[in-house]
């Protein structure tokens, strides 16, 4: 997972503090806001896999169209 803050003003690395304890995920602080489409390709940048998926804050995972199909078939390579 790899988590891009663009700059925020309030408390977000702070909520997020127990998962970089994960050495899977990765957080990345852009210095000045870049706004969303470059920050998403300082993400970009970072992916190191076959699949990638933008998430925003308001969205969950679980619900989006195809993540099921995505991760099932992601599994069945692995094994």
């Amino acid at each position: 997972m790899i988590l891009v803050d663009d700059d925020s003003k309030d408390k977000s690395l702070e909520y997020i503090n127990d998962l970089l304890k994960d050495s899977r995920i990765k957080v990345v602080k852009n210095q000045t806001n870049l706004g969303q489409s470059k920050s998403l390709n300082v993400g970009l940048g970072l992916v190191e896999s076959e699949f990638f998926m933008q998430l925003d804050a308001d969205d969950l995972a679980a619900t989006l169209p195809g993540t099921s199909s995505m991760y099932m078939k992601q599994k069945k390579e692995d094994n």
